[in-house]
C-alpha cells in the first residue's frame, strides 16, 4: 500500500503541483477504508498497483509495457481488462484511430490468453459464471429489503462524494488524458454490474486514480 501511494504521488505530479498531488493521495487513503468495509480482501492492493502503472504507461503511450502489464496483471485479477477500454479511449484521436484499434485488439487478445490460462488452469475459476447481472439485480433488491442502512451499495455515495460530479464537468479544460474519464466511468460501472460483483465496493478503487485527479482539476484550475 505504501508503494501504491508513492506511485500515486508521482503519477499525480505529472499534472499538478506537490500540494494537489498530496491532496489526491490523501483522498485516496481516506476512501480506502470505506471501500474495504463490506468485504475486505487485502490482496486487492496488487491489482490496483497494476492498474495505476498501466495508466502511467498509457500516458507515455508505451504499448508494449501496457501489454506486459495486461498479461501479468490478469494473474493478479482479471479486472485489469479495464485498462484496455481506457487505452482505446485515450488513443482515439485523429490520425491515430487505426493504430488505436489495432493495438486495442492486440491487448484484448493478450488479456484473453492470460484469462484462459488463469480460468481453466484452476478448477475453481472454471466453474464460475461470467454473467452476473441476475445475481446483482436480486442482491440489490435483497439488500434494500433487509436493511438499507447496511446496504453495501450505499457506500458508493460517500465513496467519492461530490467528486463523482466534478469528474464529469469542465472536461474541455482538462488535459487530453483525462477527457475520456466520464465515458470510462460509465463503462467501468456498467461492466461490473453485468460481469462483476459491485456490492464489493473495493472493486471500484481503480477509478480513484482517474476520478480524484480529474475532479481536482475541475475544483482547482491551473494557476489556483
Amino acid at each position: 500500500m505504501f508503494l501504491l501511494y508513492a506511485v500515486s504521488i508521482f503519477f499525480l505530479l505529472r499534472w499538478s503541483d506537490q500540494q494537489r498531488a498530496m491532496l489526491g493521495v490523501a483522498l485516496l487513503a481516506a476512501i480506502t477504508p470505506i471501500a474495504y468495509l463490506p468485504f475486505l480482501q487485502e490482496s486487492n492492493v496488487i491489482p490496483q498497483l497494476f492498474f495505476l502503472v498501466g495508466l502511467w504507461a498509457i500516458r507515455a503511450r508505451k504499448f508494449w509495457l501496457v501489454a506486459v502489464l495486461v498479461f501479468a496483471g490478469t494473474f493478479a485479477k482479471e479486472t485489469i481488462i479495464f485498462i484496455i477500454p481506457f487505452f482505446f479511449l485515450s488513443g482515439w484521436r485523429p490520425g491515430r484511430r487505426w493504430r488505436a484499434l489495432t493495438e486495442t485488439g492486440a491487448l484484448a487478445i493478450i488479456w484473453g490468453a492470460a484469462f484462459i490460462i488463469t480460468r481453466y488452469g484452476f478448477c475453481d475459476g472454471a466453474n464460475s459464471s461470467l454473467w452476473q447481472l441476475p445475481h446483482n439485480v436480486s442482491a440489490l433488491a435483497r439488500y434494500f429489503s433487509i436493511n438499507p442502512i447496511i446496504n453495501p451499495y450505499i457506500f458508493y455515495i460517500p465513496f467519492f462524494g461530490a467528486l463523482w460530479i466534478m469528474a464529469f464537468i469542465k472536461q474541455k479544460q482538462k488535459p487530453l488524458f483525462f477527457q475520456p474519464v466520464p465515458a470510462f466511468v460509465i463503462i467501468f460501472m456498467v461492466a461490473h454490474f453485468l460481469f462483476g460483483w459491485p456490492q464489493e465496493t473495493r472493486i471500484i478503487l481503480p477509478l480513484a486514480f482517474l476520478v480524484i485527479p480529474s475532479s481536482l482539476m475541475a475544483l482547482f484550475p491551473k494557476g489556483e
